[in-house]
C-alpha cells in the first residue's frame, strides 16, 4: 500500500495517487483537500456570543450542513497557528476579537514549562490545550478519518463575516435553535454547541482566558 507517494497539487486541490493507493486517498477537483489518505488532523472551535447564550456555526456548502469554524492543520503549521488562521478565514474575527478559554491548570502548566531552558527541551513549545479531542469518520470519503482538536472560545464582538466561497451562511445559534428541525444541526455539533453555551455562561467572570497571550 503506497501512501507516501500521494501528491497534493495545491493549485487545484487534486490528489494524484498510484493505483494501489486506497480509494480514500483519491480526491477530485472541488472536494476538500486532505494531507494523508487515511487520517488527518483538524481543528474546530465553538465560539460563544459575547453577551447572549449563543454559539457560532457556519453552513458548509460542500458538506451541506452546519459546523463549527475550523479546518485542516497544514503540514507547515502548529495546532495553534492553524486554529487562529481558520478562525479568521471562516469568521473574519481577528485574534484580538476573541479569547480561547483555558483553565487555570492549563495556564499554570504552560508557565511551568516555560521555565525550562530550550537546550533541555529541544525548543519545545506548549500549545493551547483543546477543550476536547475526538476521532471521527469523514463520510464523503470512505475509510478517511479526522483527529479533531476541539476548542472553546468567547467572542468579544458579535460582528462576524461570511466566507462566501466556502459557506452559505453564518449564524449565532441559541440552544433551542441547535435542537430545531428547521436547521437540522447534526447531533454531535448540537451537543458540543449546547455544552459550550452552558459552560461559558456558568463560568463567565470566573474562568481564565488564554487567547491573546498565547500568540508567540
Amino acid at each position: 500500500m503506497v501512501t507516501a507517494a500521494i501528491l497534493l497539487q495545491r493549485s487545484n486541490q487534486v490528489w494524484d495517487a498510484p493505483q494501489d493507493t486506497p480509494a480514500c486517498g483519491v480526491f477530485f477537483e472541488g472536494q476538500v483537500a486532505h494531507i494523508h489518505a487515511q487520517i488527518d488532523f483538524v481543528n474546530a472551535v465553538f465560539i460563544v456570543h459575547p453577551d447572549e447564550p449563543k454559539v457560532l456555526l457556519i453552513y458548509h456548502k460542500k458538506l451541506n450542513g452546519w459546523y463549527a469554524p475550523g479546518g485542516h492543520i497544514e503540514l507547515h503549521e502548529t495546532p495553534d497557528e492553524a486554529l487562529y488562521r481558520e478562525i479568521e478565514e471562516e469568521t473574519g474575527l481577528k485574534y484580538y476579537q476573541y479569547e480561547i478559554i483555558q483553565t487555570p491548570s492549563q495556564i499554570d502548566r504552560k508557565i511551568q514549562w516555560a521555565k525550562f531552558p530550550n537546550k533541555r527541551n529541544q525548543n519545545a513549545q506548549q500549545q493551547l490545550v483543546p477543550w476536547a479531542v475526538e476521532v471521527h469518520d469523514f463520510p464523503p470519503v470512505a475509510g478517511h478519518r479526522h483527529v479533531a482538536f476541539v476548542y472553546l472560545a468567547q467572542a468579544q464582538t458579535e460582528y462576524v463575516q461570511l466566507e462566501e466561497e466556502a459557506h452559505r451562511d453564518i449564524k449565532w445559534f441559541s440552544q433551542e435553535e441547535l435542537k430545531s428541525l428547521v436547521y437540522n444541526v447534526q447531533d454531535t455539533i448540537a451537543t458540543y454547541g449546547a455544552r459550550a453555551i452552558r459552560e461559558v455562561m456558568a463560568l463567565r467572570g470566573s474562568y481564565v482566558y488564554g487567547g491573546c497571550a498565547d500568540i508567540g
